[in-house]
């Protein structure tokens, strides 16, 4: 699995921790989050 699976995968059951249904954060917003997440 590469790392941006596993983000996305972490990303979903944070959402589904908190209830929502993956409209936390807007699309670019959270590219932004993911994009900046697998540099460090």
């Amino acid at each position: 699995m590469d790392r941006t699976a596993v983000f996305e995968e972490k990303l979903r059951a944070l959402i589904k921790e908190k209830g929502q249904n993956g409209t936390i954060f807007p699309t670019s917003q959270r590219d932004q989050m993911i994009t900046d997440i697998l540099r460090i």
